[in-house]
């Protein structure tokens, strides 16, 4: 076995066993953080874009301000969609992922994370993570890029294998 092939076995067996979720905010611009009953917090993203939460005691919605044109696949949260997060040890399962999708802006779509948690007793919605979802062609792109590469590999390894 070769120096890079154990190195690749380790660290797979030391991603494989991480039991905490390593959240990363991505585009995230703040940290929006909103009570359940009542208060409101805007979910800034780092190209300029923004929406509201917003609670209402049983529940929390996402809106769409009146400069801005949204639409969410989960517009309104209520407290028993989500489990109880600890704040410093957020798990994946922890997680519920929203899909907000900016028409305004050539509909861009996020994936925008969010965490139940309980702070000076009211329990509380914060966003902790929001990555732009790639548009179709970009998976495309990538798919090319990825046979080109595969082939390149093939062809390298055949010149080197004959006299």
């Amino acid at each position: 076995m070769n120096k890079l092939t154990l190195l690749a076995l380790v660290a797979f067996s030391s991603v494989a066993s991480a039991s905490v979720f390593n959240v990363n905010s991505g585009v995230l611009a703040n940290t929006p953080d909103v009570a359940f009953n009542g208060g409101s917090s805007m979910v800034r993203f780092s190209d300029g874009n923004f929406f509201r939460m917003k609670g209402f005691g049983d529940r929390v919605e996402m809106q769409s301000l009146s400069t801005m044109d949204w639409s969410f696949d989960v517009k309104v949260i209520y407290p028993n969609m989500l489990p109880l997060a600890d704040l410093y040890n957020i798990e994946k399962s922890d997680i519920k992922t929203i899909v907000a999708t900016a028409r305004h802006s050539n509909m861009q779509e996020y994936n925008v994370g969010v965490i139940k948690y309980i702070k000076s007793g009211k329990l509380r919605l914060r966003v902790v993570s929001a990555h732009i979802i790639p548009e179709p062609e970009t998976f495309s792109l990538i798919a090319g890029l990825l046979a080109l590469s595969f082939i390149a590999i093939k062809r390298r390894n055949i010149n080197q294998n004959q006299p």
